[in-house]
């Protein structure tokens, strides 16, 4: 009975809100289902819940929202996907990064940073390392930088450290210095 409120305008949001804290799979069939059938302010919340839940069968769903007229929703979508541990939705996200609206470039970029804090260290230090391109913004390369010192540890941090010491940007030098403090076991 809650799945058929989410297409109500007036209940929508109630109904959500309670399928979102249910277990199981039904819960996120329904959510699914029913944002095929919605507005794009109903979609908003219900992409942003199935994130919440990690639902990975949402994955091709919210890959389809990047790509929305509506911004907001577009970048519900990229939110989502960034919780949802997805080969697929780690590879929509890093493709929005390219295409669309500085606005979707930047809510991607963000999404991406969150998706290499629960990555692998192995794939956190391959999104680290694209992220902290001379060619991004300096707040961006600030967080590649922490979190490739952070996820990369050891003689490998220190030699990183060493390397971005050497950087155009002054910003990103003294934040390389800081994060000497941060490096476990420096070699």
């Amino acid at each position: 009975t809650l799945a058929k409120l989410l297409g109500d305008k007036e209940s929508s949001h109630m109904a959500r809100y309670a399928l979102a804290r249910l277990p199981g799979n039904a819960a996120d069939i329904a959510l699914i289902d029913a944002m095929g059938k919605v507005s794009d302010d109903l979609k908003i919340g219900m992409v942003y819940s199935l994130g919440r839940r990690r639902c990975r069968a949402a994955v091709p769903s919210a890959i389809k929202l990047i790509d929305s007229k509506n911004e907001t929703l577009a970048i519900a979508a990229l939110t989502a996907l960034s919780r949802i541990d997805s080969p697929q939705a780690v590879s929509a996200i890093a493709k929005a990064r390219k295409s669309g609206s500085d606005k979707i470039k930047l809510a991607a970029t963000d999404a991406y940073l969150t998706c290499a804090k629960r990555c692998s260290p192995y794939d956190a230090a391959k999104i680290y390392t694209e992220l902290l391109s001379a060619n991004e913004p300096v707040m961006c390369r600030i967080a590649a930088l922490n979190g490739l010192v952070m996820s990369t540890g050891g003689p490998k941090a220190t030699a990183l450290i060493i390397a971005t010491m050497a950087d155009k940007d002054p910003k990103i030098r003294q934040v390389a210095i800081a994060s000497l403090r941060n490096v476990k076991d420096p070699g």
